[in-house]
């Protein structure tokens, strides 16, 4: 228990874990009562499929230390877990991860209703390995009412379009703004948003954090337009 759920090391990965779990909280109960617990909150098999892959991974950790005096880092261990999962649930999947879009793209921008507003993001990659997020938010007539663009590290291109969409709805939410419409020229991304798809991958667990943001707007829709239809900002980016 101590190894495995109670030293510092162990307590630091289970609560930063996209599973957040307190470890503490077992700090009396013997393996098998803390995961009979455990269960009695989450059931889900993807849920259990991580919780696995992360006691796997610090058990490796503490190997590691105890026979090969190596420090593996946290984050590692975290993400090595994620991807595990994420590469098993693809090796199993009965369906094709993306689901096509039956109509043609647009490729002009298109006004919204009075009140509503719209986001649009992307992403681009510099010759240096690294990378700018960009994102506008306009009105109902199309003026601009926010931009919005940061610097990112060189990324897989669907892991920076979901970072820039995320930077961009987060931007538009502090600014006031909550009856949103998400365009971005990515159709994974907007895919992905569209059918509330989750994958413990590094685009799945962002995918997971633009659906929590989600429900702090009134209403969002996820639209998807051409690279014609984005240039205002990808240029930003």
């Amino acid at each position: 228990m101590h190894m495995l759920f109670l030293c510092k090391s162990a307590r630091d990965i289970w609560y930063f874990s996209p599973l957040r779990l307190d470890s503490k909280t077992g700090e009396d109960l013997s393996f098998n009562h803390w995961c009979s617990s455990l269960l009695q909150i989450n059931n889900r098999r993807e849920w259990w499929d991580l919780f696995w892959s992360l006691l796997w991974g610090i058990w490796l950790k503490s190997n590691a230390w105890c026979f090969e005096n190596k420090v593996l880092k946290i984050e590692d261990i975290i993400t090595r877990a994620v991807y595990i999962v994420g590469e098993y649930e693809k090796a199993n999947a009965k369906t094709p991860t993306d689901i096509s879009i039956k109509q043609p793209p647009r490729h002009y921008w298109q006004a919204t209703a009075m009140g509503c507003y719209m986001i649009n993001s992307d992403a681009a990659i510099f010759r240096d390995s690294t990378a700018g997020l960009g994102g506008v938010v306009r009105d109902s007539v199309g003026d601009v009412v926010v931009a919005t663009c940061k610097i990112s590290g060189c990324l897989e291109v669907n892991v920076l379009e979901a970072l820039a969409a995320r930077h961009s709805i987060s931007i538009a939410l502090e600014a006031g703004f909550n009856k949103l419409i998400l365009e971005s020229d990515s159709l994974k991304l907007i895919n992905y948003l569209k059918h509330s798809k989750f994958e413990h991958t590094s685009f799945g667990l962002i995918m997971r954090d633009i659906l929590h943001l989600a429900n702090f707007s009134t209403s969002i829709e996820y639209s998807h337009v051409g690279r014609l239809g984005n240039g205002v900002t990808h240029k930003l980016s």
